[in-house]
């Protein structure tokens, strides 16, 4: 008999350590729990103003500022044009860049697929104000400062 109290004993001595350890582990994980949370407060100023600015790029009228109405007919292999365009930024901001996009304008032939022999484009700026001599459709431009290309597409 003595053995059956001892065993009956030990079970709930052991279950009785068990549901302690599990209390003292929950309480732990309470205890760790609230030392960890934080809390995130933020602020802002409602004083700060903000304006939009502008950049508008416009092409002078036609005319001796823009040659991009006058058309360029009867183009052989060989030939040049020139066209004189004045850009003016008349916005408020800085302009940081210009891109220019060219397309075939119906179906696709050598002047735009062939890199070496098909047409090629060079946009250059002049220091000082370009000289235009020459009549419709063929002017011609020099420049009495100094020249850079801004673009080209030559190989």
């Amino acid at each position: 008999m003595g053995v059956a109290t001892s065993k009956k004993h030990g079970k709930k001595n052991t279950s009785g350590k068990v549901l302690a350890s599990v209390a003292l582990v929950a309480a732990a994980a309470g205890v760790a729990g609230l030392g960890t949370y934080g809390s995130f407060t933020s602020t802002t100023s409602a004083s700060a103003s903000v304006t939009a600015g502008t950049v508008k790029v416009a092409l002078g009228p036609d005319g001796t500022t823009n040659r991009f109405s006058v058309a360029a007919t009867g183009l052989v292999p060989g030939d040049t044009i020139q066209r004189a365009v004045t850009l003016s930024n008349t916005g408020n901001q800085s302009l940081a860049s210009l891109s220019l996009t060219t397309s075939a304008p119906t179906t696709s032939s050598k002047l735009d697929t062939d890199a070496t022999n098909g047409l090629q484009l060079s946009i250059d700026s002049c220091s000082s104000a370009w000289t235009e001599a020459g009549t419709a459709p063929a002017y011609t431009y020099t420049c009495s400062g100094t020249t850079k290309t801004v673009l080209s597409s030559q190989k």
